[in-house]
């Protein structure tokens, strides 16, 4: 941490690199060419596997260390001008557009219920990437396999297109 002056400064330029990775996955931009079909309860559906696949990409890319994500779970345990920081930049906005997607497959939603279905859609991806080592070792394995993710992506995707009252876009 010499080069960096202090533990806190080495943190953040941690922090800022996550943030700098973790930006590449703009939910707008990943949502943009379902546009169109937004209307539809078919295109709606399209667009939650989309985002749980976008969820799946970045939070499982191969190519990311494993201690991005573990760095940011762990940023979110404790109230500090870093977790203002991530939140600032990264979640707030996230949130804003995947309310704007829920809201507009069911604009009665409540803003509790915005944030309940935010939780449920996030919260097991969440689940399998802080808790990795644990659960991989339950498992028995080193890493999840591509067919597990798969899996794992449609049995996400599917409750939340139940839950907004959406067809399986599997099924079309």
């Amino acid at each position: 941490h010499y080069h960096f002056g202090s533990r806190d400064n080495l943190f953040e330029a941690v922090v800022r690199r996550v943030l700098d990775h973790f930006s590449q996955y703009d939910l707008a931009s990943l949502l943009a060419p379902l546009k169109p079909e937004l209307d539809t309860p078919l295109g709606q559906a399209r667009a939650i596997r989309a985002v749980v696949r976008h969820e799946l990409a970045k939070t499982f890319n191969p190519d990311q260390p494993h201690w991005y994500c573990r760095a940011l779970y762990q940023l979110m345990q404790f109230k500090s001008p870093l977790q203002d920081l991530f939140l600032d930049e990264y979640v707030h906005p996230y949130i804003d557009q995947l309310h704007d997607l829920l809201h507009k497959i069911d604009p009665g939603l409540t803003k509790d219920e915005l944030h309940m279905r935010t939780v449920v859609l996030i919260a097991p991806l969440i689940f399998h990437a802080d808790y990795i080592q644990v659960l991989q070792g339950i498992m028995g394995i080193d890493s999840y396999s591509p067919n597990y993710l798969q899996k794992l992506e449609d049995l996400v995707a599917l409750q939340m297109q139940k839950a907004m009252g959406l067809p399986s876009d599997k099924e079309a």
